[in-house]
């Protein structure tokens, strides 16, 4: 009798017994798996829903990393520079610096620059002119050497359009006749040759702006840039293929915003629209290697380099002489030098040289050459 009064409730023992099992495991509780919100839809929102990721106001500062572990570094999951410089721009806020690096020498580990005498280097004293001439469009590695760094070596030069590394470069004199180490910037498609052309500079192929951002980089051989950038007389000059009909018809030269044809931007094949870094974000990116100070800064971007400069922040990053070209169509008029000069001059640099060739010239007060003692 009391085993058919058993066998009459087991099955309802067993359908408890599961029930209590159930509730135990987290199969049915995908809310709770996740830290989502339970809702009616909990199964989908576990696979949709993402709680919000607080980055940290400032980049972590890692202890100083080895040359034998910068491979490691390239590879780390970390957040980027500051959010105060970041702006709502999508995707491209989640692009790092560190993806655009396409040379690394081991001097960046191994933090061995610095710049000193070398009383020995045969360019010393007033070299042949004519060869520091042949070396650069308007004189630049003449005026550096000549003006500044005479007898030195071992200093950083940083060239932002550097273009393939050896036309036209800036840097590759101070590099290859002075011993100096070179940080080389270049968005366009000859930066591609910049680990071939310069195997011991630190290079990195990506565009420059004032905030992080896409823009449609134009790639000409000597006349490229960020179109967002680009002055309305500069875009006329160079560019009048991605203008449209009426403008290039009346020679009229307003605004950009009035003046390019975005379909014929959209369909051009020298235009890439590509994420644009701050230069800050490239000083941040490389603060573990000590990366604060350069002796020689060469900005040739096409009508951004303003925009660079405003990018930075001053009170951590220094130079000893800028290089900024301001005077592209060569009018000593142009408003925008007097723009570039005034931004310098506020940040505490001397006006060197107002214009000279297609540049302006800043060295800051604290500047003195080294072998002068």
């Amino acid at each position: 009798m009391l085993g058919i009064t058993l066998l009459k409730f087991f099955p309802w023992f067993v359908v408890l017994c599961l029930l209590v099992f159930l509730g135990t495991t987290t199969i049915f509780r995908p809310f709770e798996i996740s830290g989502c919100p339970k809702t009616e839809n909990s199964k989908k929102v576990k696979f949709l829903w993402e709680e919000p990721k607080v980055l940290p106001t400032s980049r972590p500062k890692p202890k100083a990393t080895p040359e034998t572990e910068i491979e490691e570094w390239m590879n780390e999951e970390q957040p980027l520079v500051e959010q105060k410089r970041w702006e709502p721009t999508g995707d491209v806020q989640l692009a790092r610096v560190e993806d655009h690096v396409i040379n690394l020498p081991s001097w960046v580990g191994e933090k061995s620059w610095g710049l000193r005498p070398d009383p020995g280097n045969p360019w010393n004293g007033i070299p042949d002119r004519k060869n520091l001439k042949e070396s650069s469009f308007d004189q630049e590695v003449e005026m550096a050497w000549t003006n500044f760094f005479n007898g030195t070596t071992n200093g950083l030069v940083l060239e932002l359009g550097a273009l393939d590394g050896n036309v036209l470069s800036v840097s590759k004199f101070f590099e290859r006749r002075a011993g100096w180490k070179a940080i080389l910037i270049e968005a366009s498609p000859q930066a591609l040759d910049l680990p071939k052309n310069r195997p011991n500079a630190l290079s990195l192929q990506l565009a420059v702006c004032q905030w992080r951002s896409t823009i449609h980089f134009v790639n000409a051989e000597d006349a490229g840039g960020v179109l967002e950038l680009m002055s309305p007389d500069f875009l006329m000059g160079f560019h009048g293929y991605l203008l449209k009909d009426e403008v290039v018809n009346r020679g009229e030269v307003t605004s950009l915003e009035e003046m390019v044809d975005w379909g014929k931007v959209a369909t051009a094949r020298a235009v890439a629209k590509l994420p644009c870094f701050p230069l800050q974000a490239v000083f941040d990116a490389f603060a573990v290697f000590g990366l604060n100070h350069v002796n020689l800064g060469i900005l040739d971007l096409g009508g951004g380099e303003l925009a660079a400069l405003k990018s930075l922040d001053f009170e951590q990053i220094s130079f000893d002489v800028l290089c900024v070209e301001t005077n592209r169509l060569q009018d000593e008029a142009d408003p925008y030098i007097d723009q570039v000069v005034a931004f310098m001059t506020g940040k505490g640099y001397k006006v060197f040289q107002r214009i000279s060739g297609r540049n302006s010239w800043f060295v800051s007060p604290d500047w003195k050459n080294p072998i002068q003692g």
